[in-house]
């Protein structure tokens, strides 16, 4: 959670908050996630409009600004308990797994409470430090949302083992589950996916079966392109995923 950060705009200091806390669901999420409470205080009349947007983040923690999962209605003043819908009317519209996210607070100019919004015009509320330096995330919070359906009555006799030092003899089609022994917390194992500009996303957190030493990822709706688990230790060998546009070109 960033608090109390003092942003300007167009010479106009406002107080901003945003908590995201961690999420769970027993099931996909594929209308909407609340986010716990985001305010905007300008200390005059606190008509300041602005909304809350999800993100994925890198493989360091980093926001990616330009990537924009789900976004709330324009928003003024304090909000509790703050919807965020989905971008998309695509068969991938949602969220189908457990991952890392963020949420942050973006300006939203000419626009009134309540409104509809799109993101791609808007601007991350930059955030200063008690120097005075802007933070490069702006007014944003992390956290975990947990898809759990994948945690009881599953076991991984059927998906796909990955082991630390051996590489990957066949291939994984998004879909079939990814089992890796860890000792590990699983929240501190994540799915990585390589970039075409060779930076790292994290793509999936991983889901302790039932009582025993594997972690499972849910692939479902993965894109084509070359993945590996990072643990606090090291890193796996890299190894491909072929995503649900590759199968249908194939199969056709």
């Amino acid at each position: 959670m960033t608090s109390s950060a003092l942003s300007t705009d167009s010479g106009r200091i406002v107080t901003a908050d945003v908590y995201f806390h961690n999420r769970s669901y027993s099931s996909p999420q594929r209308n909407k996630i609340v986010v716990s409470f985001a305010r905007v205080s300008d200390t005059i009349d606190e008509k300041t409009t602005f909304f809350v947007s999800l993100h994925p983040v890198n493989s360091t923690g980093y926001i990616l600004k330009d990537n924009i999962i789900a976004n709330s209605k324009v928003l003024t003043g304090w909000n509790d308990n703050v919807s965020l819908y989905f971008n998309t009317t695509t068969y991938k519209r949602g969220i189908f797994r457990s991952n890392r996210y963020a949420v942050a607070i973006q300006l939203a100019r000419d626009y009134s409470g309540g409104d509809w919004i799109s993101p791609r015009d808007s601007e991350l509320l930059r955030n200063s430090d008690l120097n005075e330096q802007f933070v490069s995330d702006g007014v944003a919070d992390g956290g975990v949302i947990s898809i759990t359906t994948v945690s009881t009555n599953v076991s991984c006799s059927e998906g796909i083992h990955i082991k630390r030092n051996e590489s990957l003899n066949k291939p994984v089609y998004s879909g079939q589950p990814i089992c890796y022994r860890s000792p590990s917390e699983p929240k501190s194992v994540e799915l990585h996916k390589i970039s075409k500009d060779n930076t790292t996303r994290v793509v999936s957190v991983g889901t302790r079966v039932n009582n025993s030493s594997y972690i499972q990822y849910n692939t479902s709706l993965l894109s084509s392109g070359t993945y590996y688990i990072h643990t606090n230790t090291g890193n796996t060998r890299k190894f491909d995923i072929i995503g649900r546009e590759k199968k249908r070109h194939q199969f056709e």
